[in-house]
């Protein structure tokens, strides 16, 4: 039945994302250094916010947020909004919320906001 499940909802995950994760290191000198390396990439369902969320996110300048479906896996479990984000499209996106979907644990639903809309200008 999942197998089934699965093979019917590959048909809407047609944007591609790669989930970037913040690593601490050193660089040539000894001094601490941190740099985002890609991390999972994944094909996804991408939605924009509408109606009530629409409204709501503006009213907190949160407009340009997306929510991408993810299909789940036990690699996923480490995902914070701390030290991952995700590029999508050639744009880098802040993860704000997590949410496990409650469709039996397939899916994970990931709320994230554009990131430098201000220094687009620049």
């Amino acid at each position: 039945m999942r197998k089934k499940a699965m093979r019917d909802v590959s048909k809407v995950r047609r944007r591609r994302i790669m989930i970037r994760k913040l690593v601490e290191g050193q660089d040539k000198w000894g001094n601490p250094s941190t740099e985002k390396v890609d991390w999972l990439p994944l094909w996804v369902k991408r939605s924009t916010l509408w109606g009530q969320e629409y409204y709501a996110a503006k009213r907190v300048d949160e407009e340009q947020t997306i929510v991408f479906e993810l299909p789940y896996c036990k690699k996923l479990e480490e995902l914070n909004t701390v030290d991952f984000d995700i590029l999508f499209e050639g744009e880098e996106f802040d993860i704000k919320h997590i949410d496990p979907l409650e469709d039996g644990g397939n899916f994970i639903k990931v709320r994230c906001l554009k990131r430098g809309l201000d220094h687009e200008e620049s």
